[in-house]
């Protein structure tokens, strides 16, 4: 396994002992969130998504697990973004990811906030909810 890790890991080229720590800490807490939801299978009163009510401890747990997970995926991008790319590549690259986080912000606020991080507001049947499950 060490052996895998240093391929996927370490021999990168930016490669550093931050970028190490940032994938380590996201792994590890992506890898978290999915063992809790292979637990619910088992034993569903753990019931960590949707969460049982606010303030639970399986909304805290979901909430900075789910943070480490995103976070770390996004500053190590950051961390590892190449700015040799051609422009076209960059500027098709700032147009996607202001529209998708725009349009992720936009249905988030539509479905509501609370309801997007587990509290039971109801279920949203219409607008772009009603193709997703919310």
């Amino acid at each position: 396994m060490n052996e895998c890790f240093n391929l996927v890991v370490l021999t990168q080229p930016n490669s550093s002992l931050l970028n190490t720590a940032v994938y380590t800490v996201s792994l590890v807490t992506g890898l978290s969130l999915f063992a809790l939801q292979l637990a619910t299978l088992w034993k569903p009163d753990l019931q960590c998504w949707p969460p049982p009510q606010v303030g639970s401890w399986q909304h805290r747990t979901f909430r900075w697990l789910f943070r480490g997970f995103f976070y770390g995926v996004v500053v190590l991008s950051a961390l590892s973004f190449d700015v040799e790319l051609p422009r076209s590549r960059l500027i098709l690259g700032a147009i996607l990811l202001l529209l998708g986080f725009g349009l992720a912000l936009k249905w988030t606020y539509f479905l509501g906030w609370q309801s997007a991080f587990g509290a039971a507001d109801g279920l949203k049947t219409n607008g772009v909810y009603c193709w997703s499950r919310n």
